[in-house]
Protein backbone atom coordinates (compact mmCIF):
# COMPACT_ATOMS: atom_id res chain seq x y z
CA UNK A 1 0.00 0.00 0.00
CA UNK A 2 1.37 3.24 -0.91
CA UNK A 3 2.20 6.34 1.61
CA UNK A 4 -0.72 8.09 0.08
CA UNK A 5 -3.35 5.06 0.75
CA UNK A 6 -2.23 4.25 4.01
CA UNK A 7 -2.88 8.01 5.12
CA UNK A 8 -6.04 7.84 3.40
CA UNK A 9 -6.99 4.62 5.31
CA UNK A 10 -5.64 5.71 8.77
CA UNK A 11 -7.59 9.44 8.34
CA UNK A 12 -10.78 7.68 7.37
CA UNK A 13 -10.71 5.46 10.71
CA UNK A 14 -9.99 8.71 12.56
CA UNK A 15 -12.78 10.59 11.61
CA UNK A 16 -15.07 7.71 12.38
CA UNK A 17 -17.50 8.58 14.57
CA UNK A 18 -18.80 6.35 17.21
CA UNK A 19 -21.74 5.04 14.79
CA UNK A 20 -19.48 4.18 12.68
CA UNK A 21 -16.43 2.68 15.02
CA UNK A 22 -19.94 0.06 16.38
CA UNK A 23 -20.69 -0.38 12.41
CA UNK A 24 -16.96 -1.61 12.13
CA UNK A 25 -17.26 -3.82 14.68
CA UNK A 26 -20.33 -5.27 13.97
CA UNK A 27 -19.15 -5.97 10.82
CA UNK A 28 -16.15 -7.20 12.01
CA UNK A 29 -18.07 -9.77 14.20
CA UNK A 30 -20.61 -11.13 11.48
CA UNK A 31 -17.90 -11.61 9.34
CA UNK A 32 -15.93 -13.62 11.96
CA UNK A 33 -19.66 -15.31 12.60
CA UNK A 34 -19.79 -16.28 9.17
CA UNK A 35 -16.27 -18.24 9.54
CA UNK A 36 -16.96 -19.83 12.62
CA UNK A 37 -20.79 -20.65 12.44
CA UNK A 38 -20.08 -23.52 9.58
CA UNK A 39 -17.21 -24.98 11.58
CA UNK A 40 -19.15 -24.93 14.98
CA UNK A 41 -22.55 -26.39 13.15
CA UNK A 42 -19.89 -29.00 11.88
CA UNK A 43 -17.96 -30.17 15.10
CA UNK A 44 -21.52 -29.66 18.07
CA UNK A 45 -24.28 -29.53 15.41
CA UNK A 46 -27.15 -26.60 16.58
CA UNK A 47 -25.88 -26.10 19.79
CA UNK A 48 -22.47 -24.82 18.56
CA UNK A 49 -24.36 -22.84 15.92
CA UNK A 50 -25.24 -21.14 19.68
CA UNK A 51 -22.27 -21.58 21.24
CA UNK A 52 -21.06 -19.14 18.30
CA UNK A 53 -23.89 -16.41 18.70
CA UNK A 54 -23.46 -16.47 22.48
CA UNK A 55 -19.59 -15.47 21.99
CA UNK A 56 -20.27 -12.82 19.52
CA UNK A 57 -22.62 -11.48 21.43
CA UNK A 58 -21.37 -10.91 24.25
CA UNK A 59 -17.55 -9.83 22.84
CA UNK A 60 -19.84 -7.67 20.50
CA UNK A 61 -21.83 -6.09 23.49
CA UNK A 62 -18.63 -5.47 25.71
CA UNK A 63 -16.58 -3.79 22.71
CA UNK A 64 -19.70 -1.61 21.91
CA UNK A 65 -20.14 -0.75 25.66
CA UNK A 66 -15.99 0.07 25.32
CA UNK A 67 -16.39 2.00 22.70
CA UNK A 68 -18.89 4.55 23.61
CA UNK A 69 -16.89 4.51 26.98
CA UNK A 70 -13.90 5.58 25.56
CA UNK A 71 -15.81 8.69 23.49
CA UNK A 72 -16.70 10.15 26.98
CA UNK A 73 -13.27 10.87 27.63
CA UNK A 74 -12.33 13.11 23.81
CA UNK A 75 -9.31 14.55 25.05
CA UNK A 76 -5.97 13.77 25.60
CA UNK A 77 -5.83 15.01 28.88
CA UNK A 78 -8.60 12.52 29.80
CA UNK A 79 -7.88 9.68 26.94
CA UNK A 80 -6.33 7.42 29.80
CA UNK A 81 -9.51 7.39 31.83
CA UNK A 82 -11.32 6.14 28.80
CA UNK A 83 -8.45 3.87 27.73
CA UNK A 84 -8.98 1.96 31.09
CA UNK A 85 -12.80 2.38 31.47
CA UNK A 86 -12.70 0.86 27.91
CA UNK A 87 -10.52 -2.03 28.70
CA UNK A 88 -12.88 -2.90 32.05
CA UNK A 89 -16.09 -3.38 29.57
CA UNK A 90 -14.28 -4.79 26.98
CA UNK A 91 -12.73 -7.64 29.17
CA UNK A 92 -15.04 -8.12 31.98
CA UNK A 93 -18.77 -7.98 29.52
CA UNK A 94 -17.42 -11.03 28.07
CA UNK A 95 -15.38 -13.21 29.98
CA UNK A 96 -18.20 -12.84 33.10
CA UNK A 97 -20.61 -14.03 30.42
CA UNK A 98 -18.52 -16.96 29.20
CA UNK A 99 -17.36 -18.24 33.05
CA UNK A 100 -21.20 -18.01 34.12
CA UNK A 101 -22.27 -19.33 31.11
CA UNK A 102 -20.04 -22.46 31.03
CA UNK A 103 -20.86 -23.21 34.22
CA UNK A 104 -24.16 -23.09 34.23
CA UNK A 105 -24.89 -24.33 30.45
CA UNK A 106 -22.70 -27.38 30.38
CA UNK A 107 -23.95 -27.89 26.58
CA UNK A 108 -22.48 -24.59 25.42
CA UNK A 109 -19.50 -25.52 27.51
CA UNK A 110 -19.01 -29.01 25.36
CA UNK A 111 -19.57 -27.05 22.29
CA UNK A 112 -16.55 -25.31 22.87
CA UNK A 113 -17.92 -21.48 24.20
CA UNK A 114 -15.50 -20.28 25.18
CA UNK A 115 -12.73 -20.92 22.75
CA UNK A 116 -15.53 -19.03 20.03
CA UNK A 117 -15.59 -16.39 23.26
CA UNK A 118 -11.97 -16.03 23.05
CA UNK A 119 -11.71 -15.65 18.81
CA UNK A 120 -14.37 -13.06 18.77
CA UNK A 121 -12.48 -11.16 21.92
CA UNK A 122 -9.31 -11.16 20.00
CA UNK A 123 -10.85 -9.52 17.03
CA UNK A 124 -12.46 -6.90 18.67
CA UNK A 125 -9.56 -6.19 20.66
CA UNK A 126 -7.67 -5.59 17.54
CA UNK A 127 -10.50 -4.12 15.57
CA UNK A 128 -10.59 -1.46 18.41
CA UNK A 129 -6.69 -0.84 19.12
CA UNK A 130 -7.02 -0.01 15.26
CA UNK A 131 -10.03 2.80 15.85
CA UNK A 132 -7.86 4.33 19.15
CA UNK A 133 -4.73 3.83 17.42
CA UNK A 134 -6.11 5.88 14.15
CA UNK A 135 -7.60 8.38 16.52
CA UNK A 136 -4.01 9.25 17.78
CA UNK A 137 -3.17 13.12 16.19
CA UNK A 138 0.14 12.69 13.64
CA UNK A 139 2.61 14.67 15.01
CA UNK A 140 5.99 14.21 12.40
CA UNK A 141 7.96 17.04 13.91
CA UNK A 142 8.04 15.33 17.51
CA UNK A 143 11.74 15.21 19.02
CA UNK A 144 13.03 13.23 20.72
CA UNK A 145 14.09 14.44 24.21
CA UNK A 146 16.92 12.56 25.00
CA UNK A 147 18.70 14.24 21.61
CA UNK A 148 17.64 17.69 22.30
CA UNK A 149 20.60 19.83 22.54
CA UNK A 150 18.37 22.30 25.11
CA UNK A 151 17.85 18.63 27.32
CA UNK A 152 19.57 18.74 30.64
Amino acid sequence: MSSTGSNTFWSRLARLGVAGQAALVSLVIAGLALITAPIAQAVSGTIGLAAVGVAGGACWVGALAALLFVSLFPTPQTALYGLAGGMFFRTTLPMVVGVVLHFKVPALADAGMIFYLLVFYMATLATETLLLVAKIPNTPNRRNPASDPSHG
